[in-house]
């Protein structure tokens, strides 16, 4: 059993923490998986999606689109599961998005969408994408 924490955005107003969590018991491979987590620094809050965004529907769509652009390409286009695209909409939970000073990222756990081998994909959505989404507030932190 393990955890590793790490800081990966520390701004005036955001800090974002990646959790790599690990399992062994015996079997053919470890359990890994990757949580995160987003704190406002200014009230100390944990940041969920209803709060970073004003818009939480449309930056879904936006979201989606870049995770199927990202899994169905190399090099994780050969790992897909069955029927991933009906899973796609539920990769981006509470604990698997952070915010840095490029844009959102959104965690893809093995076995959400791909086979174990292909391991935990990161997908980067830029702001530029979100700006008609997100609250302005976390918006002009990262300008």
């Amino acid at each position: 059993y393990g955890m590793t924490y790490k800081a990966v955005h520390i701004s005036t107003r955001i800090l974002s923490i990646v959790v790599e969590s690990y399992d062994w018991q015996g079997s053919a491979h470890p359990n890994t998986w990757t949580s995160t987590y987003c704190f406002d620094v200014t009230t100390g809050d944990l940041l969920y999606l209803a709060d970073v965004f004003k818009d939480e529907a449309k930056a879904r769509t936006i979201v989606e689109r870049h995770i199927l652009d990202t899994i169905t390409k190399d090099p994780y286009k050969d790992g897909l599961m069955d029927d991933y695209e009906s899973y796609v909409g539920d990769i981006m939970t509470e604990n698997t998005f952070y915010l840095t000073d490029k844009g959102l990222t959104v965690i893809c756990n093995p076995y959400m969408v791909t086979t174990y081998a292909v391991g935990m994909i990161e997908i980067n959505v830029p702001y530029e994408e979100l700006k008609e989404t997100i609250h302005e507030k976390y918006l002009a932190s990262i300008k």
